[in-house]
């Protein structure tokens, strides 16, 4: 069984996990191998109080350097779920956390930076901090933002799709520049 409205994919422990366009709901696939044939055990409701789907997911690594994480991201709300694709558990970032679409989700060296009009660095430890603080003037739309990670440059950059600017974060001197 395909689920029939799929917003997207990510990929936790071998395991595809597809989630859907009309609430927080993820399918896993069977096993590692199999990737056609999504059962409904496998079908996992995230209990979240605020409302919406999940805009974006990413699997990431947890303090237990023996299991991975996946970060699930609502408009305005963040789960981290821990466990197993079969038997997932919640574990609720809280609300105003999240990210605004799938292109609005990275991950460079274990951290996550999310962006929903705030722009968020999640480790797989659950520390969040809002690191466009510094330059909340400036930070675009997020309907109409992606980020994007340069490793050669180290940094992440948070750029408008509209007027085509480009505000840059340094990661090692956690410097903002703007770029044209």
């Amino acid at each position: 069984l395909l689920p029939s409205n799929p917003q997207g994919v990510f990929e936790w422990e071998g395991y595809l996990g597809v989630y859907v366009q009309d609430r927080p709901r993820i399918h896993f696939a069977e096993s590692p191998d199999s990737w056609e044939s999504f059962p409904l055990d496998m079908v996992y409701d995230i209990p979240v109080r605020e409302y919406g789907p999940i805009e974006a997911a990413v699997e990431i690594a947890s303090r237990d350097a023996r299991q991975s994480r996946v970060l699930c991201l609502g408009k305005s709300w963040g789960v981290f779920i821990d466990g197993s694709p079969k038997a997932p558990q919640a574990n609720t970032l809280g609300g105003g956390i999240g990210a605004s679409s799938s292109r609005c989700l990275v991950v460079e060296k274990g951290v996550a930076y999310a962006y929903n009009g705030t722009l968020w660095g999640i480790t797989g430890d659950g520390q969040i901090e809002d690191i466009g603080l510094p330059i909340l003037d400036l930070l675009p739309d997020p309907d109409k933002t992606r980020l994007s990670i340069s490793s050669a440059l180290s940094s992440l950059f948070v750029i408008d799709e509209d007027s085509g600017l480009a505000l840059r974060y340094h990661f090692a001197r956690r410097e903002w520049f703007v770029e044209d």
